[in-house]
């Protein structure tokens, strides 16, 4: 090998993982962007160790257009709705601590449960709809 091609081997091997970490956080961000996550998190960040009594790993759900498939952390306490992504998604998607106040239910024929949170659509599985009631009625 010439010593130009070691180089361009050497560039390859350092740069390949620094762009595509440049381009996994920038998709991670504009999903959270796009969805509404972000917005959530300016009122409702809470921090990783939030302790949380009932939790449920590996959810599907929906925020505004952004899709989550088996990657959210569904959380129910009396302080509100716990809503996490998965450590590889995380870029963008700080852990969310929503106050039941804040949540409202919105009737739908769907496989989801429409939930309302400010101006913020978000769906997660029907299943949950019991664990919700008992802290929205």
């Amino acid at each position: 090998m010439t010593r130009s091609e070691i180089q361009l081997m050497a560039g390859i091997i350092v740069g390949f993982p620094i762009l595509f970490i440049g381009i996994w956080s920038g998709v991670c961000y504009l999903l959270a962007t796009v969805g509404g996550w972000q917005k959530l998190a300016t009122k409702y960040e809470t921090e990783k160790t939030t302790v949380i009594e009932q939790k449920f790993t590996d959810e599907n759900g929906r925020f505004g257009f952004t899709n989550y498939k088996f990657t959210l952390t569904v959380g129910f306490s009396p302080a509100g709705l716990y809503i996490a992504n998965n450590p590889f998604f995380r870029i963008g998607h700080p852990p969310l601590l929503i106050p039941w106040t804040n949540v409202k239910i919105v009737p739908d024929n769907g496989f989801f449960m429409h939930l309302r949170i400010d101006d913020t659509n978000v769906r997660i599985s029907k299943k949950f709809l019991p664990n919700i009631q008992q802290y929205t009625r």
